[in-house]
């Protein structure tokens, strides 16, 4: 009985130290997306790794590489800026949304959302906007 309970605790620690590695790598991603760089080399100073040894723990818990990871973030922080309408208050342009999300173009910004969204930012605020009129 004994083995089965240290297989369940040796589970249990495995599953929390993955936890722990998902929120705080996603967390600092966070802090830092509207930096136009954030390296893999300050991600992994960050989880205090190697570089190597991040990339293999990355890898192995969210199934992308890192760049990839962080490219998903950036995309769905533009949605949620997107989305933003406050009555009375001021929308932020595409512009200012590609600054927030870390791309320095906005035009590069718009490629990259069309391409992973299947429609430009103006076009997702717009049907967004007239959903919610409906």
């Amino acid at each position: 009985m004994s083995d089965i309970s240290s297989f369940h605790d040796l589970q249990q620690e495995k599953a929390k130290r993955k936890e722990d590695f998902v929120l705080q790598i996603t967390t600092y991603v966070e802090a830092h997306l509207s930096e136009t760089t954030i390296h893999i080399d300050d991600m992994a100073r960050h989880m205090a790794l190697s570089r190597a040894q991040f990339y293999r723990v990355f890898l192995s818990y969210f199934d992308i590489p890192p760049k990839a990871f962080v490219k998903q973030l950036r995309l769905k922080r533009a949605l949620q800026l997107l989305e933003i309408h406050k009555d009375g208050s001021k929308e932020l342009s595409i512009t200012e949304i590609a600054y927030k999300c870390g791309f320095s173009d906005a035009k590069y910004f718009s490629r990259k959302f069309k391409a992973a969204i299947g429609k430009s930012p103006t076009e997702y605020r717009n049907d967004k906007q007239k959903e919610r009129r409906l």
